[in-house]
């Protein structure tokens, strides 16, 4: 299944900084922006469902959850 626009928006930002992890509250302001009209708790629903589309392709490990802090883009160097 391909990724939807705010997934693909979500993978960008973290592939774009490898390693570094973000809150999630810093993806939905990086993603939406400061007018969105959600709230961060719907990043946790696009991990999900970004993971279960990566784990099809065989990519799941790519998105790392830093427990208690946010999540990053594994970086593969």
């Amino acid at each position: 299944r391909l990724l939807t626009r705010s997934e693909y928006a979500i993978c960008a930002h973290l592939a774009a900084r490898p390693a570094q992890t973000f809150t999630k509250e810093q993806i939905y302001e990086a993603v939406f922006g400061f007018d969105g009209t959600a709230d961060s708790s719907a990043i946790t629903e696009h991990i999900k469902n970004i993971r279960a589309k990566l784990r099809v392709s065989g990519a799941g490990e790519l998105l790392q959850t830093i427990w208690g802090v946010g999540y990053q883009w594994k970086n593969e160097s």
